[in-house]
This record gives C-alpha cells, structure tokens and sequence, in this order.
C-alpha cells in the first residue's frame, strides 16, 4: 500500500491530490487504504486476543472436565490418613467414597451409604474443597480445603492444617 501511495503522490500534483470531482476521490481513496491497513491491524489485534482467550478457557474446560471425569469414575478408599504425625488410615478401613458431577460425595460404610458432603475442585489451584456436615469423627476430618500435592488418573495425595495440625491423606481407586 505504501508504494501505490507513494506512487499516487509523485504522479498526480497537490492540486489534483486536494482538487474536486474524480480528484478528490483520489484523496479519497488514498484514505480509505490508510484506514483499512489500521483496520487490518485492529482487527487481527483484536481476533488474537479473543483467539488467545478463547483457547486459554478451552483448555481450562478440559482440564476440568479430566479432573471431574477421574473423580467420579469409580470409588475412592483412603489408604493413608496422617493427622498430626499419627497414622489413623484405619479408622477409615470400612469407608468407600463415591464422587457425583453435581459436587455430592457420598461415604458409604459397609455398602450403606453413612454421610453426604460436597466437594468442588479447583483445577488451576491444585485443591479440593471438602464438606460433610453433620458428620462424626473421622469423615468429618476430611472437611476444608486440601493442597493436592500429587495425583495420576488413580490416586490423589493431599494436606492441609488444621488447628496447627498437619493432615495428610493418600485416595486411591
């Protein structure tokens, strides 16, 4: 563009550049391409940035989707529970934990299904939020918001502090 600009320029005099009738739709013209060239760069800026933001929740959604697909496909036992340097794993011998994609969990002991919570996953924050109201000791030590410090498509290793007191726990399917 510039050079047709440049062209148009050395080849017609300012007069005929500023004059009337088919002149001035030279000028025109001439102007037109300048605004679309800053269209052009407008518009591409503009689309690579909602590209850019579009792919970035995409792959947020995916994310998500994989994490809540692994958690709620199958049930998950607790095969360590460390609460302040003590192993309590076997106090959660008898349970089995099935997770929903509505956010329930369930803590079915002995086939009976004991406690009902909710739980919400936060993929880009490596933590799980816990709640089972109600709920005795120990399912209710599995409330708050644990630090996921390890994971794969069947396990998942986690703490958090309580109290000034460690939790660590390991589920697995």
């Amino acid at each position: 563009m510039q050079s047709l600009t440049g062209w148009l320029a050395r080849n017609f005099s300012a007069s005929s550049v500023f004059g009337r009738g088919a002149n001035a739709v030279f000028l025109d013209f001439r102007v037109f391409f300048v605004d679309l060239g800053m269209f052009a760069k407008n518009t591409l800026i503009l689309l690579s940035f909602l590209l850019f933001t579009g792919c970035a929740k995409t792959i947020e959604r995916i994310q998500e989707r994989k994490v809540l697909d692994a958690m709620t496909q199958g049930q998950w036992h607790l095969t360590s529970f460390i609460k302040a340097g003590n192993d309590i794993t076997g106090d959660f011998a008898p349970y089995l934990f099935q997770f929903h994609e509505n956010n329930t969990v369930e803590a079915i002991k002995n086939g009976n299904v004991q406690n009902r919570g909710s739980w919400e996953a936060d993929v880009n924050g490596r933590s799980m939020i816990s709640n089972f109201p109600g709920a005795s000791t120990p399912i209710s030590l599995l409330n708050g918001t644990w630090k996921i410090t390890n994971n794969s498509w069947t396990f998942v290793e986690a703490s958090q502090t309580v109290n000034n007191e460690l939790l660590t726990l390991r589920l697995e399917k």
